[in-house]
């Protein structure tokens, strides 16, 4: 749990919300980065693509939400940053 003094909030429900916003975005950051992983291990930047080939690995849910594997996956594999070097994911508008 955040230490409410560490992010300047002073209740516990102030704490709880800052903790909630930073797994949120913990979790965001992880699935943003398995779907560059896959980008570039299965050559394609479609959105629709990467998102089946997660879910047929396991790794994301079919809400599109980060399974356990999911997570283990990229924290086992998050060091590899050739990852981020391709940032060519095209998101449809």
């Amino acid at each position: 749990m955040i230490q409410p003094h560490v992010v300047g909030v002073y209740n516990e429900h102030e704490a709880e919300f800052w903790e909630a916003i930073m797994k949120a975005m913990r979790n965001f950051w992880a699935r943003e980065w398995l779907m560059r992983d896959i980008s570039s291990r299965h050559g394609t930047n479609d959105v629709s693509t990467i998102i089946k080939i997660a879910q047929t690995e396991g790794l994301l849910s079919s809400n599109a939400e980060m399974t356990d594997v999911g997570q283990s996956y990229v924290t086992a594999n998050r060091h590899r940053i050739e990852v981020l070097k391709h940032d060519t994911i095209v998101y449809p508008l």
